[in-house]
């Protein structure tokens, strides 16, 4: 395979005047959301190029109706695409699209090698992760006496597009949601007698993180009779791929009877449209609160090893987290090596009394 060096080095001619853009989007889908400015700010700013962007399998269905784009290549390295075959199918396809610059979201190695060896000549990211020489403009992470400060991902990535000098129209996450997944939606909640405009309320229990996220299962079943007691509403369980016994064990544990999606399909794209027709979410700190406040649904957040301001960008009080201070967080491990009390010190209590103020603020 032979990198184009003649096309790199003249790369900062079309600084000004790009016409194919590719952006190589996050891996986790919360991040992705928050991704979501900065795709609207190069789209606004580059009216004329073509965009594509770079993701996972398992995010399409969360941008794939957004307008900031024109193309999406689908790239799953622990999956179909594992391999040498897959992986030079890739570059090959990449080097034919002869994209000007590469916008580089992600922080990991990988991300940055991909463009480097599709002859990309522009190459933007963050110079970290040991990646520094496979990008052509390095952007520093931001610092404070020399260690690196978590900033919100949406800030983060809009940093890229300001070192473009773009205007950034808006910090705001939006999602566009499909009619068909929005009617799956009523038809499910139709199925479980859930009229139209009904207060409902979702739990999310899983994280795909690793299972340091996870809160208690009979926490989540303590909460969800609570609820149904207080509110005579119903309670909807929507566990992810490989989740399913711990919606199981929720229902398990609980003295009412909760509807147990655990028998439904629940694509991402359907999950959106239920997150947006429930009146409250409870979650763990995963992808599904990042999608909650773009489609504008009161949730209440669970966090224990994670570092807040990394998603401190919900700002419009629909947005409940608790957590614990506690010398060992953020650790950001993905599994606690431990006793959990980050997690575990988080009571039904306290997650019942903000899941009711938020509820009773929305009536």
């Amino acid at each position: 395979m032979r990198l184009d060096f003649k096309r790199s080095l003249n790369f900062r001619k079309a600084k000004n005047s790009y016409q194919k853009i590719l952006v190589t989007c996050p891996s986790w889908v919360g991040d992705t959301v928050m991704a979501v400015p900065c795709f609207r700010a190069i789209r606004e700013n580059f009216p004329q190029a073509e965009i594509c962007l770079l993701v996972r399998p398992y995010v399409v269905r969360l941008v794939e109706r957004l307008p900031y784009f024109d193309s999406i290549i689908k790239y799953d390295p622990k999956g179909r695409d594992r391999g040498v075959r897959p992986y030079t199918s890739l570059l090959n396809r990449l080097r034919k699209k002869r994209f000007d610059v590469a916008i580089i979201l992600p922080n990991s190695f990988a991300s940055a090698l991909i463009p480097f060896l599709s002859g990309i000549p522009q190459r933007i990211g963050y110079s970290e992760d040991g990646r520094g020489w496979l990008l052509t403009d390095r952007i520093a992470p931001p610092r404070e006496a020399g260690e690196r400060i978590p900033i919100p991902m949406v800030d983060r990535y809009l940093k890229l597009c300001e070192y473009l000098k773009v205007k950034i129209s808006s910090r705001r996450a939006q999602l566009a949601l499909s009619r068909e997944a929005e009617e799956k939606a009523e038809r499910i909640h139709a199925h479980y007698g859930i009229g139209e405009g009904e207060r409902n309320v979702l739990i999310t229990p899983g994280a795909a993180f690793g299972s340091s996220k996870l809160w208690k299962v009979e926490y989540f079943a303590q909460v969800a009779d609570w609820i149904i007691e207080r509110f005579a509403c119903p309670v909807l369980i929507a566990p992810g791929p490989g989740e399913e016994v711990i919606a199981q064990r929720i229902e398990g544990s609980m003295e009412h009877k909760p509807i147990n999606l655990v028998s439904e399909i629940v694509p991402l794209d359907l999950l959106m449209s239920l997150i947006k027709k429930a009146s409250l979410l409870i979650t763990n700190d995963t992808g599904p609160r990042h999608v909650a406040y773009a489609v504008g649904t009161p949730t209440v957040v669970i966090m224990g090893p994670t570092d807040p301001r990394y998603s401190n960008c919900h700002r419009d009080g629909n947005t409940v987290i608790l957590r614990k201070e506690l010398p060992c967080v953020p650790c950001h491990l993905k599994q606690c090596p431990t006793d959990h009390r980050c997690m575990d010190l988080i009571t039904p209590q306290e997650v019942f009394d903000a899941s009711c103020n938020l509820l009773e603020g929305s009536k």
